[in-house]
């Protein structure tokens, strides 16, 4: 059980993680091109670990 936790915690670990990054690339939208298509990806990475955690 400990180490099942033990996961959790790393997994919402990584979720905050490419939250973080998301928002801080958010910034740069203007400047790259396509961005819109990178940022789906990164979005519904976080939507579906989130979801796995609930």
């Amino acid at each position: 059980m400990d180490q099942v936790l033990s996961g959790l915690s790393n997994v919402r670990f990584y979720i905050d993680e490419v939250i973080i990054f998301s928002r801080l690339t958010n910034y740069y939208q203007r400047f790259v091109k396509n961005f819109s298509i990178i940022a789906k990806s990164l979005s519904i990475l976080t939507i579906e670990l989130e979801a796995a955690l609930t």
